[in-house]
């Protein structure tokens, strides 16, 4: 019987908790675990606690092969602690890819369009940050958003060179003629050299940019990514983005109709229900996480990869 592996991180407990609740409302006190080292493949939740401490330290990270990576998924408010996005470290983290006709109802499905729709229809993004050079009458916005720290920190080598890979875009930007606006969060967690979670506050004045103004984005790490991608932007990503498996590196310019349906399509596929995990405990034991090739397209049925 796979088991819910506690992250031994007090939020991350308590989402942990949660999700094993949902998914097995009558028998999870059994279900979950804090032994790292017991046989077969656990489910966890987020990168904080036991993976952070294991691969800052890097101690027996063997160990994290066997673990699956639960994540709030890009879905709406109102199915938060319902839907989850999956994951799993190997040298990084990198996102699965699920097959949807098995791992969500179709409420779910409806629930996570109707939200794209509304992101959709959004004129302009509220974000934190700074101009490099602003200019009152400049219309076009090359927008860099500021990688997490916690992914930086989560790399056993090194798959982003952040100072080179944005500078070569700010110079592309600056060729170009637009101006360049760079994006961090006001509260950032990050980790330390022994993998314990360290918080900084930011302080910055935030902009009302029209989405129209954006012409191209470099997002490193930021599930943002998505809200720039329905709007049409072209977008790059970093490997070391959860989603660049599935979306790869360059996000091309789409029309909004293009753009809903590439969400869409990567949202439902990396997002399971609490009420199907059960499907995924019943596969659990027939994939091996170590290996890359294999795991990406988790089958929840004999059916083919849809």
């Amino acid at each position: 019987m796979p088991k819910y592996l506690y992250p031994n991180y007090e939020r991350g407990d308590r989402y942990l908790h949660q999700l094993c609740k949902r998914a097995h409302r009558l028998t999870h006190h059994w279900r979950t675990t804090r032994e790292l080292y017991s046989p077969g493949i656990k489910l966890t939740f987020g990168y904080l606690g036991n993976i952070a401490r294991y691969v800052k330290r890097g101690k027996e990270l063997g160990l994290l092969n066997n673990i699956l990576i639960a994540d709030h998924a890009f879905a709406p408010e109102q199915l938060k602690n319902q839907v989850y996005r999956l994951g799993v470290h190997n040298e990084r983290i990198r996102g699965l890819t699920i097959n949807h006709k098995r791992a969500l109802s179709a409420s779910a499905r409806n629930q996570i369009y109707s939200h794209l729709l509304s992101l959709q229809a959004h004129s302009e993004f509220r974000l934190m940050g700074n101009y490099q050079k602003f200019k009152s009458n400049q219309h076009s916005t090359a927008l860099v958003i500021q990688p997490a720290p916690v992914l930086i920190g989560l790399q056993t080598r090194k798959f982003i060179d952040w100072p080179a890979e944005s500078s070569v875009f700010r110079s592309r930007a600056n060729s170009e003629g637009h101006q360049i606006f760079e994006s961090y969060k006001r509260l950032e967690i990050g980790i330390d050299q022994n993998g314990e979670r360290s918080k900084t506050i930011n302080d910055g004045q935030t902009f009302k940019i029209p989405t129209k103004q954006i012409i191209s984005a470099y997002c490193p790490t930021s599930m943002m990514a998505l809200n720039l991608i329905l709007q049409g932007i072209p977008v790059t990503l970093s490997a070391i983005h959860p989603f660049a498996d599935q979306l790869g590196l360059k996000i091309a310019t789409n029309s909004k109709t293009e753009a809903i349906n590439l969400v869409y399509e990567l949202a439902i596929k990396t997002t399971i229900e609490c009420k199907y995990m059960k499907r995924l405990e019943g596969e659990m034991d027939k994939f091996s996480l170590h290996d890359c090739t294999g795991y990406n397209g988790l089958q929840l049925s004999n059916s083919k990869r849809d």
